[in-house]
């Protein structure tokens, strides 16, 4: 070691190794995982398995689940801000019908 305590390492041993190969290695810990979060962003084997998906901000961690509306991002929506797109698209309900409940307090 060296006075730093960083143990020396023969270049030979790494001769054959490419360098992005190299740098994935020296960020695993002695269990083959990333050292640090910031890590995982490079490791090869999430990118290998499409795991990170492109955004304007950074890479994102996929989505566990298929979606038809894909990724979005920004803050979320104030409460009771999509209470009439939920009513109307999802549960099929006529604007008379929402305008009825909506009258009647059901909505808040």
């Amino acid at each position: 070691a060296d006075a730093e305590g960083i143990p020396f390492v023969e270049s030979s041993a790494f001769a054959d190794l490419a360098v992005a190969d190299f740098i994935d290695m020296i960020h695993l810990n002695e269990q083959g995982r990333p050292r640090y979060t910031r890590d995982l962003a490079r490791a090869s084997h999430l990118a290998a398995r499409g795991f990170w998906e492109a955004s304007e901000d950074g890479p994102l961690p996929g989505l566990p689940w298929q979606a038809s509306f894909g990724r979005k991002s920004g803050p979320a929506p104030g409460l009771g801000a999509d209470t009439d797109a939920v009513l109307r698209e999802v549960l099929g309900l006529a604007d008379a019908e929402i305008a009825r409940l909506r009258e009647s307090g059901a909505l808040g």
